[in-house]
């Protein structure tokens, strides 16, 4: 009988929802207000495809995750990018956001409409079950096949994992010092069998979350959010073989100082979501917008979103395209010289015509003269 091991993730960290319920699913941007997440009828997923669903924001209405000509992908590490698209608030570019080992969506995503959405304000707080591939529950389960000869673990499975050239090793920012920054990322160095890497700010980790290693590779970089508060940070890491056996723990520092942006403080989230909201829908057909009088209701019924078909993607990711209904005539642009000529033309002829007009009525005196 042989016997192997096999590693499951579990279904909620491959397809995952958004948490509602109290802050749970909002962002905020400096221009729009609130934007939900886990609205009702929203229904985001999250998978390694990436996102799919709508967030509703109360002014601007429903935020398509992923348009025809658009969408938003979750890369292994948690890092997002790609635009979602608002009908009412133009691209929103999501590559400045992440999903942490947590669920917890950090970072900012913006766009000329919604300013900056941030995920990471005082009363912000949007989560997922879903765990970007890095940072995967694996499950090690025995597996046993018919066969003759005896069987067991292989003498690997009864000793430590195998550290890679100078050590196991774990480092913060490059090892930076300091950052005024509670996003960081982490840099870790395994094995050659290393399966996975437990980490955590505590050094018996009670709260550890584990980060998928593939084997053979040389480091590996994951996201990670460090806790409230400044002063200096640690973080605790080991490093196991797929049998379970770990390293010892290692650990690396850092002062946090804090920032401003670490200290954004958006309003209380409202308790009545978007039932105090116009209810907006814009018909894919004749993009025509409907906006009916504000209701006010305790258990809210969002209108379901219709598909949406988004303009062109703009070509350059970091800027989102002007609006072509939007042209501004400035100096030395089209519409501007068009006037310059005009007003020449209109000058020259009015010139002519006033020279014409002197000339007869000299004329005329000569001939009267002469008479």
């Amino acid at each position: 009988m042989c016997i192997g091991a096999a590693n499951f993730a579990r279904a909620s960290e491959t397809d995952g929802t958004i948490v509602s319920g109290g802050n749970a699913g909002y962002a905020w941007s400096d221009q729009i207000g609130w934007v939900n997440f886990g609205a009702a009828n929203g229904n985001i997923h999250i998978t390694d495809s990436g996102i799919t669903g709508y967030a509703w924001n109360a002014n601007k209405g429903w935020i398509n995750m992923s348009p025809t000509n658009g969408g938003v992908a979750v890369a292994a590490s948690g890092a997002l990018s790609g635009y979602a698209w608002s009908t009412n608030a133009g691209w929103i570019n999501f590559s400045g956001a992440s999903i942490n080992s947590l669920g917890k969506f950090i970072g900012n995503a913006s766009g000329i409409i919604v300013g900056t959405l941030t995920f990471d304000c005082t009363n912000c707080d949007a989560r997922t079950d879903y765990r970007p591939q890095n940072f995967r529950t694996a499950t090690t389960l025995a597996l046993s096949s018919g066969g003759g000869g005896g069987g067991g673990l292989p003498a690997e499975a009864y000793h430590p994992p195998v550290a890679p050239e100078g050590g196991f090793n774990v480092s913060i920012n490059n090892n930076a010092a300091e950052t005024n920054s509670r996003n960081i990322t982490l840099i870790l160095k395994g094995g050659p069998n290393t399966s996975v890497a437990w980490i955590s700010e505590k050094p018996d980790f009670p709260d550890s979350f584990q980060a998928s290693y593939q084997a053979g590779q040389s480091q590996s970089s994951i996201l990670w959010v460090l806790s409230p508060g400044e002063g200096t940070k640690t973080i605790y890491a080991k490093f196991c073989q797929q049998w379970g056996r770990c390293s010892d723990v290692i650990f690396d520092e850092i002062i946090f100082k804090g920032s401003a942006a670490d200290e954004v403080v958006a309003p209380s989230v409202p308790s009545g979501e978007e039932g105090s909201a116009p209810r907006t829908t814009v018909s894919p057909r004749s993009g025509s917008l409907t906006v009916s009088t504000p209701r006010v209701t305790q258990t809210p019924q969002e209108i379901a979103p219709e598909p949406q078909v988004a303009p062109a993607q703009p070509a350059d990711e970091s800027v989102e395209a002007d609006p072509l209904f939007d042209i501004k005539v400035g100096p030395g642009s089209a519409g501007s010289n068009k006037s310059k000529v005009f007003i020449i033309i209109a000058t020259t002829i009015i010139v002519a015509a006033a020279i014409v007009i002197y000339i007869f009525r000299q004329r005329k005196n000569r001939w009267t003269n002469e008479k």
